[in-house]
């Protein structure tokens, strides 16, 4: 008896749990519906250029250039394996982490 008890306990808390992260998702993502609902080409149109046009004739400058003032995000996201997600294999193969023997 005290195992069956002990299980729906458990279960009951475990839902508990997860309908509270669902709801905690659920309030985080209403606070952005908003703007996601500004910028969808049916609302705006297909045609519209939403690129600012400050940014026309922007090139891409790395992530380097930003490591002067942002330096512990740059240290942070260089040190994650997401930089090395995007790097060309055939030109960088230590890039390559997993072991495929």
């Amino acid at each position: 008896m005290k195992i069956k008890r002990a299980i729906r306990v458990t279960l009951l808390v475990g839902a508990l749990i997860v309908i509270g992260v669902v709801l905690t998702n659920f309030s985080t993502l209403k606070q952005y519906a908003g703007f996601y609902q500004q910028v969808t080409r049916e609302r705006v149109g297909a045609a519209v250029n939403l690129q600012p046009p400050a940014q026309k004739d922007a090139l891409y400058v790395g992530s380097k250039a930003c490591a002067s003032c942002h330096e512990e995000i740059y240290e942070v996201q260089h040190a994650s394996m997401h930089p090395k997600m995007i790097q060309d294999v055939t030109t960088t193969p230590a890039a390559i982490i997993a072991d495929f023997t």
